[in-house]
């Protein structure tokens, strides 16, 4: 009697998580939380195999993958970043654009080919420190073309402990970084705190 009991609560929950997947997934379908001018470049590079939209990746958030106990912290550490297209000719896709002027919506593009910044930032290492669990894109995995891009992304950014890890490294040794706490609150470089869910 008790593993019927036991079977039918799983059973309800299986249910439920199905019934959660297929939502889901028709959300995703449809690009849910996308700018109408994102979902249009995304349907335009759909099979181009010329032109500028074969330069095109897909989305930042796509093409970066993490575990399910991570992706809210990289999510956190991503920001709107996540919804921008990644392009590898940066140059190209954006003239078309401007002499277009067929843009439905905002859209932001992550250059692939753009070289990125060097800063003093590159050469701290905060490993270990107390709280410190290790650089945001340490827990990204990705193809080697990506790689590039989720240094450049995440690179600056650490996942820690706890809020008082983060205050404490941002006001010391790594002041000029970004910090993601396992409870999701964000620390910036420039001082600005998220907290919340």
């Amino acid at each position: 009697a008790e593993l019927q009991a036991q079977l039918g609560q799983l059973q309800v929950r299986h249910t439920g998580a199905t019934e959660r997947a297929a939502v889901l997934e028709e959300l995703e379908k449809r690009l849910e939380g996308l700018s109408a001018g994102v979902k249009q470049l995304l349907a335009d590079a759909q099979g181009a195999s010329t032109g500028v939209f074969r330069e095109i990746r897909g989305l930042v958030a796509d093409l970066l993958h993490v575990n399910f106990e991570t992706a809210g912290l990289i999510e956190v550490a991503l920001g709107e970043i996540a919804g921008c297209l990644v392009v590898t000719g940066g140059h190209d896709v954006v003239e078309h654009l401007q002499h277009s002027g067929s843009l439905t919506g905002r859209v932001g593009l992550v250059r692939l080919d753009a070289p990125p910044p060097k800063t003093h930032l590159d050469a701290i290492d905060l490993r270990t420190r107390d709280g410190v669990l290790g650089r945001a894109d340490e827990f990204v995995e990705t193809t080697p073309e990506f790689a590039v891009l989720a240094r450049r992304l995440l690179g600056k950014t650490w996942i820690v402990e706890t809020l008082n890890h983060a205050l404490a490294l941002a006001e010391g040794a790594g002041r000029g970084l970004n910090f993601v706490t396992r409870g999701g609150e964000l620390v910036t470089a420039d001082g600005t705190l998220y907290l919340g869910p």
